[in-house]
């Protein structure tokens, strides 16, 4: 039985203890003012995610709460994750003129040590955010001479391939990008995923760090400006961290060893990695001494400023979220960690909101509370106008359309396509995919494939003068459907007109709509036909049996007929113009893409 503890100076009279399976004790409120109370004391809130009991006892300062791994909390209730916030504000004057002081005093030693060389710093860049404004700020501000360094584990979004192109663009700093094998990448991500080990973009973060040592290194670069703020991110609890390259070698070993990941001889063994062991940084540590500054540290940072600032300078798009530069990142931190491992990363971003008062920690604590769903998106149906919301597909949902579309079955594929649809659509939108017109269906399906694979599609053209193959990369997101007031109602003679409808996916499943024959063409027409007018009444052709409305097609003139099926061949569809020239002839070659095939 639980039993009753009075606490002396505790904010609540009454606490329950109790025993708890995984955590040996966890505390309960009896009555409480309300969830935030007394805050020169440890706080007990609702936790709505914590399995087993009902309160956790959180930091009366931001909403880290005793699960993270290493946390104390004080007499007033504060954590020592916030007094390490304190510690390092202290340390390097962030915000204040002290710390303005401090980095120019850093930046100087940077100018000088460079002097005679190409470039006196080095700074990574991912697309994101701190990255792109720290590239901004050491060329507008400091005036340094960077070399950007991109680390590329395949797994770029669009966007962010994009935001790194334009912002280097603008403030002409030269990059050096180092691409990992896909296949060796990839071999690595399963591995630890097969295993089921939490450290699985683990291997990304320690290739990065070799990498900028690396370039470092071979260009005689003494000084690394690394875009991180304590202030923004967060304090990364001490259970979350690991470093070590040989782990990741062991991972990949284990699952060769257990059969997991097979065998590819194309696929270089995980020590040819670009890995940070533990002999490699000592190595640069030692002999190469590259020194590593973080100057957002010393700074009153924001990345709400840095954002709008990125955007009206050099055209830097918001990719969505904390980590969702990368589609590995994105899945590690929104669905790998939290479902498998119960580990919710945003606790750090939203703590740091609450100290810098951009959050209240209701507000906060309200969020993080929230189910940690995939992230919802939203498009407008074209026919309708009408705005919904959707999710990326899952791996599971991928396969069936990929073995779908290997079959090359136009029936197999719209059917996959058309399932896809209706599990990724919220539930509470009511969309009866099937009742859509086909136009829709392909027009979400590429939507959804842009979320869930890449805002891009790589595909090859032939030259139109030489026959040459052509690379050509179609921005997917730029893909839009435009809908013309067109007259549903068409006159066929003076009494009679026809209401027409765009063929739906349950016409293109259920009905001979091979439109290369004649009897599929009319076939075509007659599902278009939503209703009969005459001057008296309104016949809905729902009701009518598919023959009658043949029959009535046969008894018009070509000219009636053509009028009829010009309203299904003029049907709106996916249309993008594309223009590129040829890499051997140069030859410009301009032509449209039409239809959802053509996309991919």
């Amino acid at each position: 039985m639980p039993r009753l503890l009075r606490s002396e100076g505790s904010p609540y009279t009454e606490v329950v203890l109790r025993e708890h399976a995984e955590l040996g004790v966890c505390l309960t409120i009896e009555s409480a003012a309300s969830w935030f109370g007394n805050a020169s004391t440890g706080e007990l809130v609702r936790g709505a995610q914590s399995p087993g009991f009902d309160w956790v006892k959180v930091c009366s300062q931001c909403i880290y709460d005793h699960r993270v791994g290493g946390i104390t909390f004080g007499s007033n209730g504060v954590c020592s994750y916030c007094r390490q916030v304190d510690e390092l504000s202290a340390v390097y004057g962030t915000g204040s003129a002290a710390g303005e002081g401090k980095l120019e005093e850093r930046l100087q030693q940077i100018r000088s040590d460079g002097r005679g060389r190409p470039f006196d710093c080095i700074i990574g860049v991912s697309g994101g955010t701190d990255s792109s404004y720290l590239i901004r700020m050491a060329t507008r501000q400091w005036g340094l001479r960077p070399l950007a360094v991109h680390y590329d584990n395949t797994w770029n979004t669009a966007t962010a391939s994009q935001n790194i192109a334009e912002v280097l663009s603008t403030y002409q700093v030269p990059l050096y990008t180092y691409v990992v094998s896909h296949l060796q990448a990839d071999r690595i991500f399963r591995a630890f995923f097969l295993i089921g080990v939490p450290e699985l973009d683990a291997s990304t973060d320690l290739g990065y760090a070799y990498t900028l040592r690396k370039v470092a290194s071979q260009y005689r670069v003494r000084h690394i400006l690394e875009g991180h703020s304590f202030t923004t991110e967060g304090i990364s609890p001490l259970t979350n961290n690991y470093f070590d390259g040989k782990y990741i070698e062991s991972v990949v070993n284990e699952a060769a060893r257990n059969d997991l990941i097979g065998s590819n001889p194309k696929v270089a063994p995980a020590n040819e990695y670009p890995l940070m062991t533990l002999a490699r940084f000592l190595g640069h540590a030692a002999f190469r001494k590259a020194k590593f500054t973080r100057p957002l540290w010393f700074m009153d940072y924001t990345k709400e400023a840095a954002k709008e600032v990125l955007a009206r300078e050099s055209g830097w798009r918001d990719y969505g979220g904390h980590h969702l530069e990368n589609r590995m990142t994105a899945f590690f931190h929104s669905l790998y960690m939290p479902r498998k491992f119960g580990v919710d990363f945003r606790n750090q971003s939203l703590s740091a909101a609450c100290r810098q008062g951009i959050l209240s920690r209701e507000e906060a604590w309200a969020r993080f509370c929230e189910d940690n769903e995939v992230r919802k998106f939203s498009l407008t149906i074209p026919s309708t106008g009408r705005t919904i919301r959707y999710r990326p597909y899952l791996v599971k949902e991928e396969k069936v359309l990929l073995q779908a579309f290997e079959s090359q079955d136009t029936t197999a594929c719209l059917q996959a396509m058309c399932d896809t649809l209706e599990s990724c659509i919220d539930p509470d939108e009511k969309v009866e995919v099937s009742k859509l017109a086909t136009f829709d269906l392909e027009y979400m399906f590429l939507k959804v494939r842009s979320k869930s694979v890449g805002e891009t599609s790589d595909l090859v053209i032939r030259c139109k003068e030489c026959n040459e193959p052509n690379e050509y990369a179609v921005d997917l997101e730029k893909i839009d459907i435009e809908i013309e007031d067109e007259d549903y109602i068409i006159e066929i003679t003076n009494d009679i007109k026809v209401e027409m409808r765009y063929p739906s996916y349950t016409n293109i499943m259920t009905e001979d709509l091979d439109t290369q024959n004649m009897d599929g063409a009319l076939n075509m027409v007659a599902s278009c036909i939503s209703a009969v007018h005459t001057s008296d009444e309104r016949m809905d052709c729902n009701t009518v049996d598919q023959s009658e409305i043949l029959e009535f097609l046969g008894s018009m003139t070509a000219h009636q007929l053509k009028d009829v099926a010009d309203f299904v061949h003029n049907m709106p569809a996916l249309e993008h113009d594309i223009v590129f020239q040829c890499r051997k002839c140069e030859t410009v070659n301009e032509l449209t893409l039409k239809g959802l095939s053509d996309f991919f």
